[in-house]
């Protein structure tokens, strides 16, 4: 888990350093073929080295890492998205094949849990995108679809009066809707799991839901501050899953 965090890392501080589009989108092009040389043995990047001996180990598809780093070089050259699919496609890339490299890395059922830990991945993608809104905006970004913003007569602007007001708060609330399904649905994976991995899947939904509850208890929160689970909170979801991974309770 160590080594597939570091790769998730590298690859989204490649994107994130303080340089213009085009090094960072050639560093990421070199990032891509070191690991298609590390996938060969080849190579001495030693995230990379570490990365294929994850890959000789567990049955991670290496497909899976290359898709990251398309998702991060989508947000480099971001342009918002037509449709819901395209947000989705999106999600799966930054989000959801984290979540099934973690259930190769779990040793959990990859057949049975393929879904349940894609539509995990897209409501935990989907949270951080409302939770995100003023800071995207405030960056001149909106990634929520243009089809879905439409529907609700708005467009990639936050809201400027009472009525846009409104209108956003019943968009958020459909978006919460739709994040709570995934999550109810995503929750099948924890019976295709390990215990150990049943314990870290949990504490994230937990730590996501509780982050989706504080918006839905008050969508204007996401124009006023970052959203934000309290630190007694994350407290008592970490006790809790080490309880349920040590002691099965």
């Amino acid at each position: 888990m160590t080594v597939l965090y570091a790769f998730m890392r590298v690859t989204d501080d490649i994107a994130d350093q303080d340089a213009d589009f085009q090094s960072r989108s050639r560093e990421l092009q070199i990032w891509k073929n070191q690991l298609i040389m590390a996938l060969k043995g080849e190579g001495e990047n030693p995230v990379l080295a570490g990365m294929f001996e994850v890959i000789k180990h567990f049955p991670v598809d290496s497909s899976w890492l290359f898709e990251v780093i398309s998702g991060v070089e989508k947000d480099l050259a971001f342009r918002g998205f037509e449709t819901a699919s395209d947000r989705d496609s999106y999600c799966y890339q930054v989000a959801s094949v984290v979540g099934l490299c973690c259930v190769a890395i779990w040793n959990g059922d990859l057949v049975q849990g393929h879904l349940p830990a894609v539509e995990t991945g897209f409501a935990i993608q989907r949270t951080n995108i409302l939770r995100d809104l003023m800071e995207d905006f405030a960056r001149g970004r909106c990634y929520l679809s243009n089809d879905t913003l439409q529907s609700f007569g708005l467009g990639a602007l936050g809201p400027r009066d009472q009525k846009e007001e409104s209108l956003w708060e019943k968009l958020i609330r459909f978006e919460i809707g739709e994040i709570e399904l995934l999550f109810h649905s995503g929750k099948r994976l924890k019976k295709h799991l390990p215990r150990g991995g049943r314990a870290v899947f949990g504490c994230f939904i937990e730590l996501y839901q509780s982050l989706l509850k504080k918006i839905s208890q008050d969508p204007g929160i996401v124009w006023r501050e970052r959203v934000r689970v309290s630190t007694f909170q994350k407290t008592r979801i970490l006790f809790s899953a080490l309880s349920y991974k040590w002691f099965g309770f």
